[in-house]
């Protein structure tokens, strides 16, 4: 019996599943056709899609009732303090953006 792992939209490794419960997790929306899946004798990780005459997706009808997997987290969703202008020397919003090192002590013991 194959067992296959694939990898969730947090990057967490799923599995070991049967090819039963794998396209029970597909039909469950769990994973799409994009996932990343691999299972012993493949040299990496591919995405279902390529493996989905293997796993006989194509019978497999996703629950139309559940909502679709959320996206993978771009790297536009990570925080990234952004400011329309460098701040002026002095300004409180001048300190660095690191809890452990801020730099706005030194900057206001220099004025």
């Amino acid at each position: 019996m194959t067992q296959w792992f694939y990898a969730d939209d947090a990057r967490n490794r799923i599995g070991p599943l049967s090819d039963i419960e794998l396209r029970e997790h597909y039909r469950q929306r769990r994973l799409r056709r994009a996932s990343l899946v691999w299972r012993d004798g493949m040299t990496q990780w591919q995405p279902l899609e390529r493996v989905a005459t293997e796993l006989e997706l194509d019978l497999v009808t996703p629950d139309p009732t559940l909502p679709p997997p959320l996206p993978a987290a771009s790297a536009t969703s990570v925080y990234s303090p952004v400011r329309a202008a460098p701040p002026e020397k002095g300004s409180p919003a001048a300190w660095s953006p690191c809890w452990c090192a801020p730099r706005w002590r030194s900057r206001w013991s220099e004025s």
